[in-house]
């Protein structure tokens, strides 16, 4: 893929798009070895200005989550252009959203966890996308409801 994509990267994301909207395909195998944002932004962003919100919906869940750079909150600009133009859909939230944490695994206590990830949000709280916005409130609530439930259990549990 590194050299399709260095010589022919609107036809090795054509390929792609092919498999991800023919359907009944897992192409996540692919973005979990080559990242959907290792192409160049603007092949792919053509790439869903044609192919509209089923593309968005295939894609959303192969895109960067936000993060905080230089210039305070950020997304990476595949992201952002989903989001804008498609982050209202709830099917390319719900993609999106899932697919941030998506085959991450971590040691130690989920209540600290989770409270890491609630802290992460705070800063996009008021992002100027809607969809970032929601998913950060979501981020900051269900650490409110579940951070002491973890905590006990943890503790019961005598791991922490």
């Amino acid at each position: 893929f590194p050299t399709v994509a260095k010589i022919r990267p609107q036809e090795l994301m054509e390929g792609i798009g092919k498999l991800m909207l023919f359907g009944g395909v897992n192409i996540s195998f692919i973005f979990r070895k080559y990242p959907i944002v290792s192409l160049p932004e603007r092949v792919v962003i053509q790439w869903l200005e044609k192919h509209g919100l089923d593309g968005a919906r295939m894609l959303a869940g192969h895109v960067p989550g936000p993060f905080v750079g230089s210039n305070g909150p950020d997304l990476n600009p595949i992201t952002r252009f989903i989001l804008e133009k498609y982050g209202e859909d709830d099917k390319v939230f719900a993609n999106w959203a899932a697919g941030m944490f998506g085959g991450q695994v971590f040691a130690g206590s989920i209540a600290d966890y989770t409270e890491r990830r609630a802290a992460m949000a705070e800063p996009f709280l008021n992002f100027p996308i809607e969809a970032v916005q929601r998913w950060a409130r979501g981020q900051i609530q269900f650490a409110e409801e579940n951070v002491s439930k973890f905590r006990l259990s943890e503790e019961e549990a005598g791991l922490f």
